[in-house]
């Protein structure tokens, strides 16, 4: 019998977060390392089920009990629940065993690749430290959440960054700085857009009373192959104090660089250390799409509201 891989038992317990309604995360960061998977969804108005796997391929109870010590337990710090996930075929009573003793879950990958709970854990595990849980966990679930939940599943986004965009050449996004979310429209290449767009219609925009605390930036990048860039910021200001020379010399950059030039006009929508309600935050992020939709329909040439 093939002996069965870690990635099977990743592949296996994602497809079943994902039939439970969860947004899903492969290899998610904290402070203390990677977990396997991260996955999130609305428990209530208020509280956001945030659950931590760690995925091994053996059933081996040394083996377990070291992963339960030296790994699992660094996970508990940023997950109110954190499962283990392995193969069938151990002796369930001792894992189960092992799992209870460290108040961790316990999930089974069957043979027929279908994912089972075993053992829930706590719903509050002893070790969870809220703070690193609000910093490094809850920050980034409300933002795909609250995205996702407006945009729909069809996105793209980074598991390593807090970052997730609807797709196209001119698409709205989402994005974690380091003490605040920002919405904003944003343009990968100004080259495949501008062209069509007119410069003082551009301009007119950005003196539009709904953008008066939205910023522009825009940075000359360059692509060294797949997921290796290098950017400099050549413009970063309050829209209100774009001038018209401003403008001009995006359109002029544009036509005359080597590198792509990365555009993005972007407001403030919540602080990081805030925790509001389920509403509050997709509110917040439906009121920046419709101020910002105008400029959105003028770059991507398009009469629709998105």
């Amino acid at each position: 019998m093939k002996r069965v891989q870690e990635k099977d038992v990743e592949k296996s317990v994602a497809q079943y977060l994902n039939m439970k309604k969860y947004f899903v995360l492969p290899q998610f960061e904290t402070c203390e390392g990677r977990v396997d998977i991260a996955a999130f969804k609305w428990k209530s108005n208020y509280e956001i089920d945030s659950i931590g796997v760690e995925c091994k391929a053996t059933t081996n109870p040394k083996a377990i009990m070291k992963t339960l010590r030296e790994q699992i337990s660094n996970y508990q710090k940023y997950f109110p629940k954190v499962y283990l996930a392995i193969p069938d075929g151990g002796v369930n009573k001792v894992i189960k065993t092992l799992c209870k003793s460290s108040d961790v879950g316990y999930i089974a990958v069957m043979s027929t690749k279908e994912a089972k709970v075993k053992l829930d854990p706590p719903n509050l595990n002893p070790v969870f430290d809220d703070s690193s849980y609000c910093s490094e966990v809850f920050a980034k679930a409300v933002m795909f959440l609250s995205f996702t939940s407006i945009f729909g599943s069809d996105v793209l986004y980074s598991s390593g960054r807090a970052w997730i965009s609807t797709k196209g050449k001119v698409g709205f996004n989402l994005v974690q700085e380091a003490d605040y979310a920002d919405f904003g429209v944003n343009v990968e290449d100004t080259r495949k857009v501008l062209e069509n767009v007119n410069e003082k219609n551009l301009y007119s925009f950005f003196k539009n009373e709904t953008l008066k605390d939205a910023r522009l930036w825009v940075a000359k990048e360059k692509y060294f192959g797949p997921g290796f860039r290098t950017g400099l910021t050549l413009i970063h200001k309050n829209v209100t104090d774009v001038k018209i020379r401003d403008v001009a010399y995006i359109f002029r950059a544009t036509r005359s660089g080597d590198t792509n030039l990365h555009l993005g006009v972007h407001k403030e929508v919540w602080k990081n250390w805030q925790q509001l309600d389920r509403k509050s935050y997709e509110e917040r992020i439906r009121r920046a799409r419709d101020e910002l939709s105008p400029l959105y329909r003028e770059l991507k040439g398009s009469k629709i509201v998105p």
